[in-house]
């Protein structure tokens, strides 16, 4: 039942958000409208480049790139080092803003999963009180992680293979010498 109250009070503030944003729209900044058009210019031009380099990833639709994108653009803004990650998916031959997009989606996917229990358990008559919320938060974050943590587990083993390799080779050559 709280669930729902809650549910309905998030949903009850964002109509009043909106309404308010319809009276009373924003001002726009004409700087602020030109880096936005600058930023979208240089988005465009980031999609064709990673679409050059990394021909064999699947086309997402158009809303999926953007949001993966503007993931990676609000990441880096932050100023959270993203080294050790762009080294594991430069050997991977991926990119960021897809990685970030199935994180994000999976991450949503796990945050709704505890909702839609306590919703089908609601229709059956027993509710489950607010332990849900928890669960969301931690299952979404445990799943958002998960293409992080095989990312790495797939690098690691890639480096330990390309190890392998280069030091089969350079055996090889000494014993030509």
């Amino acid at each position: 039942m709280i669930t729902w109250i809650l549910l309905g009070g998030a949903l009850s503030g964002a109509g009043v958000l909106m309404f308010v944003l319809i009276l009373a729209p924003p001002a726009i900044q004409p700087a602020a409208a030109l880096a936005e058009l600058d930023s979208q210019r240089d988005e465009r031009r980031l999609r064709q480049e990673a679409r050059r380099l990394n021909p064999r990833e699947r086309a997402l639709p158009d809303w999926l790139d953007a949001l993966g994108y503007r993931a990676a653009a609000l990441l880096r803004r932050t100023g959270i080092d993203l080294g050790a990650l762009n080294s594991d998916l430069s050997v991977l031959g991926r990119s960021l803003e897809r990685h970030l997009v199935a994180s994000l989606l999976l991450g949503l996917l796990g945050f709704g999963a505890p909702l839609l229990v306590t919703a089908l358990g609601a229709l059956a008559g027993r509710p489950m009180g607010s332990l849900p919320l928890l669960a969301c938060l931690v299952l979404g974050a445990a799943i958002a992680a998960l293409p992080t943590a095989r990312l790495r587990s797939r690098a690691a083993q890639a480096r330990r293979d390309f190890r392998h390799v280069v030091g089969s080779f350079l055996d090889l050559v000494s014993m030509s010498l």
